[in-house]
């Protein structure tokens, strides 16, 4: 599924009745990196991690699921989600 996201929006990697798995667009601290977010939910408690990442860098494996990012500018990602 392909997502475009802006500067703190989310998409959904995989959900369940008790778990939610999350990427989440953290723009681009310099010309040449950007960051994604991925974060885990279960219940009330969330956690989440930070991937600064080379703005070549096209492919995040994820043991919920494996983005292919398209296209990356300060201000949107395009990406794809499969599962």
């Amino acid at each position: 599924m392909e997502h475009k996201l802006r500067v703190g929006e989310s998409a959904r990697i995989r959900g369940g009745l008790l778990s939610q798995h999350e990427v989440i667009y953290a723009g681009m601290p310099s010309d040449n990196t950007y960051s994604l977010t991925i974060t885990y939910a279960a219940g009330y408690q969330r956690m989440g991690y930070n991937l600064f990442l080379p703005t070549n860098h096209r492919e995040v494996w994820h043991k919920k699921g494996h983005i292919t990012v398209l296209s990356v500018s300060p201000g949107e990602i395009h990406l794809r989600i499969d599962k």
